[in-house]
């Protein structure tokens, strides 16, 4: 009976580490996308006028073109500049909710890459990261981005493959970012780059 709870217990502490590890993995709370009360009234599509016979004068009658609203239901999170989804959810009642999942090690770029950061900057010359961009879609599969923004502030989710940070300033750039593996969120705003969330702002999506 002692042996048998041994057992137990031993793959009980297995399983639990296991899956803590997998949850860091895709970076805990960033991995994460909930929205509410998401505004898509710029999502309209344009109908073409059309002649129809009218059986009342029997005439034909011009019906002149018009928008209309597309009726939006699904979101997907794709890689930036891949056919590639992370994550995707259905679009209801103006809300979603999205689970990032890792990405490919395939898929992510060099940091150095980016012309606007020198290898000075970074704390880990050989670190990895990779952007996503947010899609909706309606019924007929015509699609539109989504940003996350306050005014002239902008949020951007981005996986990273290590613990790293960037410091300093080029080209007219500043960075303050500290890094986590798996999922983060970094804001811009007016060329200045950070990981840690501006105070008094309210985020929002927007049609891009």
């Amino acid at each position: 009976m002692k042996k048998t709870l041994f057992y137990f217990v031993v793959a009980t502490i297995f399983f639990v580490a296991f899956v803590a590890c997998e949850k860091d993995d895709i970076g805990g709370n960033a991995s994460i996308i909930e929205a509410k009360n998401v505004d898509v009234s710029e999502c309209r599509l344009w109908m073409y006028g059309y002649e129809e016979f009218n059986p009342i004068t029997g005439e034909w009658e011009w019906i002149p073109g018009k928008y209309y609203s597309a009726n939006i239901i699904a979101v997907k999170a794709r890689l930036s500049g891949y056919d590639y989804d992370v994550a995707e959810s259905e679009f209801k009642n103006n809300s979603f909710s999205l689970k990032l999942s890792k990405v490919p090690e395939h898929y992510l770029d060099f940091v150095t890459s980016w012309s606007r950061i020198t290898e000075d900057m970074i704390s880990d010359k050989n670190a990895k990261w990779q952007f996503i961009r947010i899609y909706i879609y309606d019924d007929k599969r015509n699609d539109w981005r989504l940003s996350l923004r306050d005014i002239d502030m902008y949020a951007e989710y981005v996986f990273v493959d290590k613990n790293f940070t960037i410091q300093g300033v080029n080209s007219g750039y500043q960075y303050d970012c500290s890094f986590k593996k798996g999922w983060n969120i970094m804001y811009e705003f007016n060329g200045k780059y950070m990981t840690k969330k501006p105070s008094d702002t309210n985020f929002r999506w927007e049609v891009y």
